[in-house]
C-alpha cells in the first residue's frame, strides 16, 4: 500500500520509495544522508518525491554477494 502524502502531493514515504526500488529502508535512508536521493523530514516521517524512483536504481542488482 502507498502512502501519499495529500498535502504534499507528488511524495511518497520512505519505506514505500525502498519497497518500490527493491533496497531495505536503512539502505534509502542511507542513500538519503549522503545525498543519492532528495528527500525532506515532515515531523517523524521522511517523504520523498516521486520522481526520485527514477533516478534511484540499485547500482548493481545482479551482482551476486560473496
Amino acid at each position: 500500500m502507498t502512502k501519499h502524502f495529500a498535502p504534499f502531493g507528488g511524495y511518497i514515504g520512505l519505506g514505500d520509495f525502498a519497497r518500490r526500488v527493491g533496497i531495505s529502508y536503512l539502505t534509502a535512508w542511507r542513500w538519503v544522508k549522503t545525498g543519492r536521493i532528495s528527500a525532506h523530514k515532515i515531523g517523524a516521517f521522511w517523504v520523498v518525491p516521486e520522481t526520485e524512483l527514477e533516478k534511484a536504481q540499485p547500482r548493481n542488482p545482479f551482482k551476486p554477494r560473496v
